[in-house]
């Protein structure tokens, strides 16, 4: 299986563009992959750079729950926070993760870098998803002009 984090981090090595180099996709939404040691790879923290200049008018879903919510989520999702642990993100170092105040720090810091990142980069959309609500589908088909049966959350 190849991921999209891996396949984004090897297209940036060679000196490819990141998106077209991975497939012919309108859509993106599960950029990373976290395989430690060695495919451990957030695209929308490590490459906001390289995306920007490949496609300048990407528009960004940024999806956020509740905190609370999204570290008890992480906690039951297949032992995803040992593998990001054990990785070496910007802002979340090999070690770093394990406790809540970590995973809430990480959170915000993400939320906010994707946000001051559009914010300096106009020509970006930034449609912003609060995946706690029932209405998701619909907000997404409203938004995308897309079938709302298109659209699910993982929580």
């Amino acid at each position: 299986m190849r991921y999209c984090g891996a396949c984004i981090r090897d297209a940036i090595s060679d000196g490819l563009p990141p998106l077209k180099s991975c497939g012919n996709f309108d859509v993106i939404t599960q950029l990373n992959v976290e395989k430690p040691p060695d495919m451990c790879y957030w695209p929308q923290v490590e490459a906001l750079k390289e995306i920007h200049e490949e496609n300048p008018n990407a528009t960004f879903i940024l999806m956020f729950s509740d905190i609370g919510t999204w570290i008890e989520s992480m906690k039951k999702w297949n032992g995803i926070i040992l593998r990001l642990a054990s990785c070496n993100i910007t802002g979340f170092p090999n070690g770093v993760g394990l406790s809540d105040d970590e995973l809430k720090s990480f959170y915000c810091q993400h939320v906010n870098r994707i946000r001051e990142f559009v914010s300096s980069h106009p020509s970006h959309n930034l449609v912003e998803i609060d995946a706690d609500q029932h209405s998701v589908g619909q907000f997404m088909s409203d938004a995308f002009q897309i079938s709302s049966s298109c659209w699910r959350t993982n929580s």
